[in-house]
């Protein structure tokens, strides 16, 4: 009954292709033998369980929290169309789901990884292989120059406050690239002396 033994009942060259909820996926068993299945979505443990199975192939989209992606086998993002993560990642899980996509067969992309990074900013700044396909960076703490001109170089949306020498501004400032890194913060403080010329170099900045 239902798909018990499909595969076998298929004329030769034609293919089956089985799209259902996770539940009934896996509660399928050998009926699903030498079939291609595809997921709506699934968790790393719906997924790892599915890819367990006697399918030809499974697809899905891979649906779970930060955490779990950073730590799940690799073989679960060669079978996904796209990963999203439900929770926020901080810089070490960003980089870990980061290095496992592109491990994979897969190669991250905006379109392929939906993520959301939150952490210190001098964490991010030393890992910004993990926001750079990130929808939402936020740098907390204060970045220094050096980490704010890392951190917009990676990804141009993300968020993050700067509090460094006057000097170390200065110094940047006929760079047009680091110029856009001081644009995007939220807020810059000055610490140490400062002198009439440093201020009046970063005013007309």
């Amino acid at each position: 009954a239902g798909n018990t033994k499909l595969a076998t009942k298929v004329p030769t060259g034609s293919t089956i292709q089985i799209e259902d909820t996770t539940e009934n996926i896996l509660a399928a068993g050998d009926s699903i033998s030498g079939l291609d299945i595809t997921i709506s979505n699934a968790t790393v443990a719906n997924a790892t369980a599915a890819l367990a199975g006697k399918a030809k192939s499974v697809t899905y989209e891979l649906t779970d929290t930060a955490a779990n992606l950073a730590t799940a086998p690799v073989d679960v993002f060669s079978s996904a169309t796209k990963v999203i993560s439900t929770s926020v990642a901080n810089s070490g899980q960003s980089v870990a789901i980061r290095n496992s996509i592109n491990t994979s067969t897969k190669t991250a992309s905006d379109n392929f990884l939906t993520l959301e990074v939150s952490d210190a900013a001098t964490l991010l700044a030393n890992a910004v292989s993990g926001i750079q396909f990130a929808d939402k960076v936020t740098a907390t703490g204060t970045a220094t120059v050096a980490e704010a001109i890392a951190l917009y170089a990676a990804n141009d949306a993300t968020t993050y406050e700067i509090s460094d020498q006057g000097s170390a501004v200065n110094a940047v400032i006929g760079v047009a690239a680091s110029l856009n890194a001081l644009d995007s913060a939220t807020k810059i403080s000055l610490t140490g002396d400062v002198d009439i010329a440093q201020v009046t170099a970063i005013n007309a900045a």
